[in-house]
């Protein structure tokens, strides 16, 4: 462009403004000509602009002339999509059979006994102070459960069972409101005595609860950690550390219950490592 042959023609617009009112934008100005007047300067024949509230200035440039010079065509801009995710295994039932972990995986002197976890013989999941939560939408499940001879120091229970939906869509909304019933128990509660079968009296207790989420061998998985501590009178070993885990990949939910006892004293953190080792293998060996 040659800058000699441009002008730039420049305008000014001025008046005055009293009481240090705020001015209209240039917006006001065109919705309301009517407040601005051609008017004779008493003291002169120049015409300006009269008003009684506003100050602007408004400066408005054009170019005299143009670019000859042919725009370049815009370069195609570059859009990023995210890589497609892998879609979520669908299990069978042989699957799940054929991938059971067996009872020396659990722990050693570990044997395979009768479900005898109320929630589980019922076909429910555990919950938090050993209540049940239903399994919604209606699958097809199978419970086993194990212990070994201990009682007191060394003693192991666990307990597995396996959920098999139709489809994904099932198992994760079902997975949700579990999620949901397990953050709605109390972190602190009595749990009165009560009789679940006619030779089994579950005495009082205290209990204490909290949640966390953390996926497990690409299974996403929450879990439930409950100290359940019973009168010190009853037993020496008054205190059962409980390990309620739900695990959920593509049509499939695992609710597992591991728990061990230990004195007042006792750390729960050994236990908790247990637990972690056996639901990580039977995670891994589903796949």
């Amino acid at each position: 462009m040659d800058l000699h042959r441009c002008r730039m023609r420049r305008t000014g617009w001025y008046s005055h403004r009293r009481n240090n009112a705020v001015a209209p934008n240039s917006s006001d100005r065109w919705r309301n000509p009517e407040q601005y007047q051609m008017t004779k300067s008493p003291k002169n024949s120049r015409t300006h602009f009269a008003t009684t509230t506003t100050l602007a200035v408004t400066l408005i440039a054009a170019p005299a002339c143009s670019d000859s010079e042919p725009k370049k065509p815009a370069l195609p801009i570059k859009t990023w999509s995210p890589a497609p995710s892998a879609p979520e295994p669908t299990y069978k039932a042989e699957q799940i059979k054929a991938a059971l972990i067996s009872p020396k995986e659990v722990g050693g002197d570990v044997q395979e006994v009768q479900v005898a976890l109320e929630s589980m013989a019922r076909s429910r999941a555990p919950m938090c102070s050993l209540t049940d939560a239903k399994i919604a939408n209606n699958p097809k499940i199978a419970a086993r459960q194990f212990q070994n001879p201990q009682n007191g120091k060394g003693e192991i229970k666990y307990a597995q069972l396996f959920a098999l939906f139709k489809s994904s869509t099932e198992a994760a909304s079902t997975y949700k409101e579990l999620l949901d019933k397990a953050r709605s128990c109390p972190a602190k509660q009595h749990v009165d005595a009560r009789k679940i079968k006619k030779n089994f009296i579950l005495l009082s207790h205290n209990d204490s609860w909290r949640v966390t989420e953390t996926p497990v061998a690409g299974w996403t998985h929450f879990r439930g950690v409950e100290e359940h501590v019973e009168p010190p009178s009853e037993t020496k070993y008054n205190v059962y550390h409980f390990m309620y885990d739900y695990a959920r990949r593509g049509n499939v939910i695992i609710s597992t219950l591991y728990w061990e006892p230990t004195e007042p004293k006792g750390s729960a953190d050994p236990i908790i490592k247990r637990a972690d080792e056996v639901l990580s293998k039977q995670l891994q060996k589903i796949g």
